[in-house]
């Protein structure tokens, strides 16, 4: 669990090292400000933002892999679409073999788990992360997927896990298509 913070705490400092651009402490002045056509804002509206793809060394098959595979799918949402299934099966966490539904990706909303001051934390279905739900995950590899367990956890002030509590939940991801995929909730 230490392990897996400290390397979620690197990968934090690494990103967020290197996503600030060497211009943003200069502000923008209306001289430095190019100046687009009509036509320029019409068309960049309608394109997209592009997404830079997964690291190659997060789309292996194996545990460390797996590893950096999910901490750049918490610190990255822009990158979860790509990375989950068009549907996502809902089973039961008591029996994986009972299938209670199937969700869209984007009905299948929020991502239940988020980092807080480095943190594991519980994500609530209106997006906001509180800080006064912890979680315990635990990941482990079921076959050729790798599944997420989580619930809501006490804490002592240096971390040290108190007790569990809720109920449990679960994320599977599969390896398809070259990298990892969402493809089901265990709820």
């Amino acid at each position: 669990m230490r392990l897996l913070r400290i390397k979620t705490t690197l990968l934090l400092i690494f990103v967020t090292g290197c996503s600030v651009p060497s211009h943003a402490d200069k502000p923008a002045t209306a001289e430095s400000r190019p100046q687009k056509s009509q036509a320029q804002h019409s068309s960049k509206a309608q394109e997209a933002p592009t997404v830079q793809p997964m690291d190659a060394d997060a789309c292996g098959n194996n545990d460390q892999d797996f590893d950096n595979f999910f901490n750049a799918y918490i610190y990255r949402p822009e990158l979860r679409p790509q990375h989950t299934s068009p549907s996502i099966e809902i089973r039961q966490i008591s029996d994986k073999n009972k299938k209670i539904g199937t969700e869209t990706k984007e009905q299948n909303k929020p991502f239940k788990i988020g980092l807080i001051d480095y943190r594991w934390s519980y994500v609530t279905a209106h997006g906001k992360e509180e800080k006064s739900d912890r979680i315990e995950i635990k990941i482990h590899r079921e076959g050729n997927a790798m599944q997420v367990d989580f619930i809501r956890a006490k804490y002592t002030n240096d971390d040290t896990l108190i007790r569990t509590y809720g109920p449990e939940g679960a994320y599977v991801f599969e390896h398809k298509n070259n990298c990892w995929q969402l493809t089901q909730e265990l709820r």
